[in-house]
């Protein structure tokens, strides 16, 4: 029975976790690199009319756990007038009767499409250089 557990704990050891680390490593990597995309794409298309909404927009990484990986981009702070840069810059994205929606943020969240296949992608890589 030693044998069985020992060739067991080689499979694990050499097969299995390999691939639980290239999983997580792909994971992290692509996400990475998604927010940096995510967040210079929507910082260099904010309108300007001071700059400062565009200077308002944050990057950072949402505790992580175990189940979850992240970050959060979004805008923070007020404007002289005391009205969240979050509240305009959600305005200016969808637009009212009286200002055209540019569609800025929506359009870089649309570049997230096919994540998924971008991680998988990935992780394949990883598996065949092992």
């Amino acid at each position: 029975m030693n044998k069985v557990c020992d060739e067991f704990d080689a499979f694990i050891k050499d097969t299995l976790e390999p691939i639980k680390d290239a999983s997580i490593s792909s994971v992290k990597e692509v996400v990475d690199e998604e927010a940096q995309k995510l967040y210079e794409e929507i910082k260099s298309s904010t309108p300007v009319r001071t700059g400062k909404l565009a200077q308002s927009l944050t990057i950072k990484r949402k505790n992580s756990s175990a189940n979850r990986y992240g970050y959060i981009v979004d805008y923070e702070g007020y404007n002289e007038l005391g009205v969240p840069f979050s509240k305009i810059a959600r305005t200016l994205n969808k637009g009212t009767k009286s200002i055209s929606a540019t569609r800025h943020i929506d359009r870089a969240i649309r570049n997230l499409k096919g994540l998924d296949e971008r991680i998988y992608q990935r992780f394949l890589e990883k598996i065949k250089r092992r």
